[in-house]
């Protein structure tokens, strides 16, 4: 491999395992919020909106 890509291929590498330390992150974050969040391998990694969440005044 010339230098340029496997420098480029280094990069990326790094790139991918900050990108899954983040996601982790975010996951256990996630499921802090609402533990159902941790069964399930495919929700989304962050908390969705929830009225019966909302801590605002009611009117």
């Amino acid at each position: 491999m010339p230098t340029d890509q496997s420098q480029r291929t280094n990069i990326l590498e790094r790139e991918v395992r900050e990108l899954k330390r983040v996601n982790e992150i975010l996951r256990k974050a996630a499921a802090f919020f609402d533990p159902a969040e941790l069964d399930s391998a495919t929700s989304p990694a962050l908390p969705y909106y929830r009225p019966s969440l909302d801590i605002r005044k009611p009117k």
